[in-house]
């Protein structure tokens, strides 16, 4: 089963969401890269619900009190799976793990005492851990051998500290000491033993309640809506790039949202340079990839079909070592998408402009091909081109592209995305735009660059 770690490591748009989380303790990273990527629909949906739970309370400020106090205990969490391993098979913990599960326990019985808590996760009662390691009741996050957990240890440790005490009597006095502290480390983990269920469950509740909190905290900050689970079409009303939408929101720019459907065919998408094609396949994938580890999705609205696998081209780069070009390592992969698309899985397959690198009859061709097999599939599926020619029956969308200004205004390399339509519409003629060359004139490129490459596009529409 794939969990966000695997993801992450293959799929680097996610990064942005694994560095956004605001996480209070480690606990809840770990947690997050342990996040199964969700197949079941009833399982999605639980996820959802919860996430939905912790929005709603973060979003009410009479509960920001009471969030500020339960991620300050979160904050002070360690990540003590290790010490918690060790009671469980049976070791004698050293005085560094007791403390350990004292300060923890401590920890849980304070949410215990936030009912807001109740609502979210489920911690087990540790009054009786803390009972076997605060014998003075003071509830203070240290820990010693206290006097108290043997009659004889005051009196020996009283003979130590007199300067008095000859220093072969003191040998003898702390190997006698040593020995009886010993037996109490290892009748506090016996008694320990019985609570390792609680302090587990209690563990992952703490890993649990931190993901939660960090991940509906990062949903509000973005503004992510929280989706449906669909059967037959994908639908997205405003789907948006959250890191584009950061850098752009910097520099007092806006992000212009997208809506788009995914049927179960492949849709061609083309559109000039510039146009955004790439970052909408991003979104796409980022979206389902967030939908099926159970988070909110950037976009107004969104009802989104589960899929098995996400598949991708957007990072292909040329194997050098093995010397293959660009266009054979992208190839292979395209291949092994392929391959896979045949097995019966239910795949969402994002293409990035497939073959740009060769000669375009022979990328056309070969754009059409993919096409066709993924529709022979039934593969939800998205593909960019620029090329016009795409043999077959799809669906085809075009980014709008280039606004020409009005009142004359100029176009220029640091204000032009502002003339820019990043919106899709129906593409009947199954051409792609053609916008370069009106794109570098309004850029003020060389003029005889602007009108010999008129002049040769004429040419080659009568050709």
């Amino acid at each position: 089963m794939n969990r966000f770690s695997d993801i992450l490591n293959t799929f680097s748009e996610l990064r942005y969401v694994a560095e956004g989380l605001p996480f209070s303790s480690p606990l809840g990273k770990r947690r997050m890269l342990n996040q199964p990527f969700l197949l079941a629909k009833n399982e999605i949906e639980k996820e959802l619900n919860k996430t939905a739970v912790v929005v709603s309370f973060l979003s009410d400020t009479a509960n920001k009190t009471t969030a500020g106090a339960i991620m300050q205990v979160l904050h002070q969490a360690q990540d003590i799976e290790g010490t918690l391993r060790n009671l469980q098979a049976g070791m004698v913990l050293d005085d560094i793990e007791l403390f350990e599960i004292k300060k923890f326990a401590l920890l849980v019985a304070e949410l215990i005492e936030m009912p807001e808590v109740a609502s979210l996760v489920e911690l087990a009662e540790v009054e009786e851990t803390i009972e076997v390691l605060d014998p003075e009741h003071k509830r203070i996050p240290r820990f010693f051998i206290y006097d108290e957990y043997d009659v004889r240890l005051a009196p020996l440790r009283k003979k130590l500290r007199q300067f008095s005490t000859p220093p072969a009597e003191k040998a003898i006095l702390e190997t006698e000491c040593s020995a009886i502290e010993d037996s109490i480390r290892q009748l506090l983990s016996e008694k320990l033993l019985v609570h390792h269920s609680s302090l587990h469950q209690s563990f992952m509740a703490f890993a649990e309640l931190d993901f939660l909190l960090a991940k509906a905290a990062f949903c509000i900050q973005h503004h992510c809506c929280c989706p449906v689970v669909a059967k037959g079409e994908t639908v997205y009303t405003g789907l948006f790039n959250m890191e584009v939408q950061d850098l752009l929101q910097k520099k007092g720019k806006g992000f212009q949202p997208v809506d788009i459907s995914l049927t179960a065919d492949p849709c061609i998408i083309t559109g000039a340079n510039m146009g955004g094609k790439t970052i909408l396949l991003k979104s796409v994938a980022v979206a389902q990839y967030l939908f099926q580890f159970g988070f909110f999705v950037p976009a107004a609205k969104a009802a989104i079909v589960p899929v098995e696998k996400v598949l991708c081209s957007f990072e292909i780069v040329t194997n050098t070592k093995s010397g293959l070009s660009s266009f054979a390592t992208e190839i292979v992969r395209i291949s092994g998408i392929l391959q896979q698309a045949k097995s019966n899985t239910k795949l969402l397959v994002l293409l990035d402009e497939p073959a740009q690198t060769t000669n375009p009859a022979e990328g056309a061709a070969i754009v059409s091909a993919i096409a066709s097999i993924l529709k022979d599939s039934n593969i939800r599926s998205l593909i960019t081109t620029h090329y016009s020619n795409i043999k077959g029956v799809f669906r085809r969308l075009n980014v709008k592209g280039l606004k020409v200004p009005v009142g004359g205004a100029n176009i220029t390399a640091e204000n032009i995305t502002a003339y820019m339509d990043y919106s899709l519409e129906e593409n009947t003629t199954g051409k792609a735009p053609v916008n370069a060359i009106q794109v570098a004139a309004m850029l003020g490129v060389d003029e005889e660059l602007v009108s010999k490459a008129k002049e040769a596009l004429r040419k080659s529409e009568f050709e």
